[in-house]
């Protein structure tokens, strides 16, 4: 199972740990559950690439989130298609407001 959560709203799957950054992603493995692996990342960190598991014993590819989302965003013109100007939902941070429209102004 991978679970990938950048939602900013709503209440992300509960996991007894602190800490964890406002995105996660949750790999477990069938052979190993309920234990699984955790990346946490924040809004300014770069989407970490993860093992994607397959069959006990097979060699886990990694696969890179960012440059597919990345990839994804470029092909579909997203960049057309969502307004920059409004203020995001959930808003943001005031450090990282000013660090989004530091980065639209690019």
């Amino acid at each position: 199972m991978v679970e990938v959560d950048l939602l900013r709203g709503g209440k992300p799957f509960p996991i007894s740990t602190q800490n964890l950054g406002e995105y996660r992603i949750l790999i477990c493995r069938g052979d190993q559950r309920p234990t699984g692996e955790l990346y946490a990342f924040g809004l300014r960190q770069r989407i970490p690439a993860v093992p994607i598991p397959l069959l006990a014993g097979e060699e886990s590819p990694i696969l890179d989130l960012q440059r597919l989302l990345n990839h994804v965003y470029e092909r579909g013109r997203y960049n057309l298609a969502i307004d920059y100007h409004q203020p995001p939902q959930p808003s943001l941070s005031q450090d990282d407001l000013e660090w989004m429209e530091a980065l639209v102004k690019q």
